[in-house]
């Protein structure tokens, strides 16, 4: 699985050397730094509104693209004809989303406590800050960089 981030926001996903669907993140202004958490089968990052959002794999790969890409594919009305078909379109949506309220510089994933076997931590360094998140979206820990 390879994940590419272009300047605009999109992300394309390639399994096995094909390419298998390209969308564009919500509130991505600029690239940001991007984790796949195994354990979840979800992409991390950070967005412009200086949040973590976790995108579910599966709802990255059902969700209808931008338009961008399925225009071309969509059949050219006649002259006179009506379509009344109707297609659900399927927009990309996060799992969770937490406000950080700073830019993240990176994000890793790991499991960084003993007691909690079994669950993942994913660290998040701000400008200022270091953050542990919760594979559910919630903070717990925050610790300030001197």
């Amino acid at each position: 699985l390879i994940c590419v981030q272009s300047m605009d926001g999109r992300i394309q996903v390639f399994e096995q050397d094909v390419h298998a669907f390209t969308r564009r993140l919500n509130n991505a202004l600029i690239p940001g730094p991007l984790c796949y958490v195994a354990k979840l089968d979800a992409f991390v990052t950070a967005n412009s509104l200086l949040e973590i959002e976790c995108y579910k794999y599966q709802v990255l790969a059902s969700s209808q693209s931008d338009g961008s890409e399925s225009s071309a594919q969509a059949p050219k009305e006649e002259p006179g004809r009506r379509r009344l078909s109707v297609s659900a379109v399927k927009k990309v949506t996060t799992d969770w989303a937490v406000c950080i309220g700073e830019h993240a510089l990176d994000i890793k994933v790991g499991n960084f406590c003993s007691e909690r076997a079994g669950q993942v931590d994913i660290l998040v360094v701000g400008t200022h800050c270091l953050f542990a998140i919760s594979e559910g979206g919630s903070i717990r820990m925050q610790k300030k960089l001197d």
